[in-house]
């Protein structure tokens, strides 16, 4: 089955050249929606078939967005979350679309939710993240042993964190006023409090 993957990033890695391209948008639509739509049975890797099959949609979506076509991006958002997205970034990516393309026909309610879920995904991948690591470290304790594993993941997770809380803050600023705008407020500080930028 390598020839079904490679079959599958050729299609996808077509797409994305030919989205790139003037002019070349029924190509690209073409390619990606080959590469969306190609069966996945018996391949090595599910995973890897389908995160690039999400990144496919995913990349089509923003293409139908930046031809104006909202509606059609959002069933592409749709379909690549019914994939389940392979990991946080991916999730980030798709919920972030999503919530642009509603943010681009006006539905900002369900523009907020997807901003919001996005951010509530970084967390719940956070705090997983930190009891995995006072896991391991009752464990070195347990077993005398010392151990740094884990903490470039929790670095990933808190940078993600941080880009996740800018996003859905500046939506709230541009689109609440009033007592809502608290929201932004609290979402701004929470995470640079833990991630501080350095300074220079």
């Amino acid at each position: 089955m390598h020839s079904s993957f490679r079959l599958l990033s050729a299609y996808l890695n077509l797409g994305l050249l030919l989205s790139k391209q003037q002019g070349q948008h029924e190509q690209a639509v073409h390619w990606l929606s080959a590469c969306s739509q190609l069966d996945g049975s018996g391949v090595r890797d599910p995973q890897a078939h389908r995160h690039s099959q999400i990144q496919a949609l995913v990349s089509w979506g923003q293409l139908e967005l930046a031809r104006g076509h909202p509606e059609t991006s959002i069933q592409l958002y749709k379909q690549a979350i019914r994939r389940t997205p392979t990991n946080l970034q991916q999730v980030q990516l798709v919920y972030h679309s999503l919530a642009e393309a509603y943010q681009s026909v006006g539905n900002y309610l369900e523009s907020e939710r997807w901003f919001k879920a996005a951010v509530d995904q970084v967390q719940e991948s956070n705090s997983r993240q930190q009891q995995q690591a006072n896991t391991r470290q009752q464990y070195n304790k347990r077993t005398m042993k010392t151990s740094s594993s884990g903490s470039d993941g929790l670095q990933t997770s808190r940078s993600d964190q941080v880009a996740a809380h800018l996003t859905y803050a500046r939506f709230l600023a541009k689109n609440v006023s009033g007592i809502r705008f608290v929201a932004c407020l609290i979402f701004f500080p929470s995470p640079l409090h833990r991630n501080p930028l350095p300074s220079g």
